[in-house]
């Protein structure tokens, strides 16, 4: 899965649940488009260390960050 739409500038919140098949492939261009987030909820997803760096070099707003304690944590 990639994402081809055009970004929301003004987004600022965002939660993703039980999508399985959301993984860095697409959270990592999202996350780089944008870079006013200020909460994200990422509950269910196939996220790996890929997207914690994302997160981490482009979300200097981030407030609030809800990463599930499941399995689904992939770490690459």
């Amino acid at each position: 899965m990639t994402t081809t739409a055009t970004p929301l500038p003004l987004l600022t919140s965002l939660t993703i649940a039980e999508m399985f098949n959301v993984g860095d492939d697409f959270m990592v261009p999202f996350i780089a488009d944008h870079p006013r987030l200020e909460s994200m909820v990422l509950v269910g997803c196939q996220i790996g260390d890929a997207t914690l760096y994302a997160i981490a070099t482009h979300l200097s707003r981030l407030r609030h960050l809800e990463i599930d304690q499941e399995l689904n944590f992939l770490l690459k």
